[in-house]
């Protein structure tokens, strides 16, 4: 007989009970559970909720941080342990489900298994092949899950089936898309959750590839030659990109919310607006307060960037470039105006901004300007920064 997870009821609506969010000491997991664990601090009803969150480490210093402030962690491997994941999954009521390429605990050739073990309690139909990920069938799991009492997923995922195909970064280098593409891998992780629960028990929350912290990386060369490198060959690029804080505050609304409200949707959070290069140049001018300009440079160029950068960092170099790399790629199949040009003059039919993120917590999104202003200490050597006088504007190259 199965095991329904406790769940508490209020007048409010709120179904209270277990969260569970999965990869928490990673960058997005992590900004997950701080915005659970900020919310349920700052409204008192809330308090229904209990936060779980899957760490690989116990005493890393995010699964440490997250403890002092009231959540409960556990150390649990999908790729291993099938029993830990039943018995961590057992409670839980609401699952998100987060897969971070940029994170230390998985390579690419396993990000589909990776996520395909986070809610399934016994082994797979199907069978993943190396980077080269081929499935005999659908995979079922709707026994498992239902063993698992999970009620309601909340899938955080950067790929659309809108999306072009073959970003021209990844490795493939063909007219074929290769299967083991991230992109390829988060649509079959999206058709197989479709697959195992009721549409009203899943959520999509979509965002765009690039975010704001990934310009982070760029950081050494902005303060070393006052531009942002940028793998485009075209100068009219509209970019598509998004804050992290808002998206883990928009999968924080869906969590403490009643099933009802959000379950059988998607949502997509974008920045307010979208970005040409030139608008960007002059935000980060602003934001800044020095001159910036965006220097378009081969992804080869790119490529060794990021090696470079991310030397420096543990965790799998090959796969997360390979990640940044296909994102960018496909930001420019996005972005890249029509040839020959639209009459209407637009640059690109395929990029937007979304008003997502206002509908679910009803304020709008950290603009691009005011994420380089908080984030001045990062770009700007130590003696050159200056205080920024309000509502003031920098030339830019």
């Amino acid at each position: 007989m199965t095991t329904r997870p406790t769940v508490v009821r209020r007048s409010s609506g709120l179904e209270g009970g277990l969260i569970f969010v999965t990869g928490a000491d990673g960058e997005k997991g992590f900004q997950i559970a701080m915005a659970l664990l900020s919310m349920r601090q700052q409204y008192g009803r809330l308090r229904v909720f209990d936060i779980l969150a899957a760490v690989n480490r116990r005493d890393s210093d995010r699964a440490m941080h997250l403890v002092a402030l009231g959540a409960r962690v556990v150390v649990v491997n999908p790729l291993t342990d099938k029993e830990g994941v039943e018995a961590a999954l057992q409670d839980v009521i609401k699952l998100c489900l987060v897969i971070d390429p940029l994170g230390d605990d998985i390579k690419r050739a396993e990000t589909f298994q990776y996520g395909q073990r986070q809610v399934a309690t016994t082994e797979p139909v199907g069978r993943v092949c190396s980077c080269l990920l081929k499935m005999d069938g659908l995979i079922r799991y709707a026994d498992a899950a239902n063993k698992a009492g999970v009620r309601h997923v909340l899938f955080l995922t950067t790929s659309s089936m809108h999306d072009p195909k073959t970003p021209p970064t990844t490795p493939s280098g063909g007219d074929t898309e290769s299967m083991g593409s991230y992109r390829i891998q988060f649509l079959m992780l999206e058709a197989y959750l479709a697959q195992q629960f009721p549409p009203q028990s899943l959520t999509l929350l979509r965002h765009p590839g690039i975010l704001y912290q990934h310009l982070l990386y760029f950081s050494s060369h902005v303060k070393s030659h006052n531009a942002i490198p940028m793998p485009f060959t075209h100068n009219n690029v509209t970019i598509e990109t998004s804050n992290l804080s808002d998206i883990a505050t928009a999968a924080a609304f869906i969590l403490v919310a009643p099933k009802s409200a959000h379950g059988g949707k998607s949502f997509k959070i974008t920045s307010p607006r979208l970005y040409t290069l030139e608008e960007l140049e002059q935000r980060a001018s602003d934001g800044l307060g020095r001159g910036i300009t965006v220097e378009n440079i081969q992804p080869q160029s790119l490529r060794t960037l990021l090696y470079n950068v991310l030397l420096e960092q543990p965790g799998h170099i090959d796969d997360k470039v390979t990640y940044l790399l296909e994102l960018w790629g496909l930001q420019e199949r996005l972005a890249a105006p029509p040839s020959p040009p639209l009459p209407s003059g637009r640059l690109s039919t395929r990029v937007e901004s979304t008003r997502d993120l206002e509908l679910l917590t009803g304020k709008s999104g950290v603009e691009v300007r005011d994420w380089f202003r908080e984030m001045r200490h990062v770009f700007i050597p130590d003696l050159l920064i200056q205080p920024l006088v309000p509502g003031q504007t920098v030339e830019h190259p």
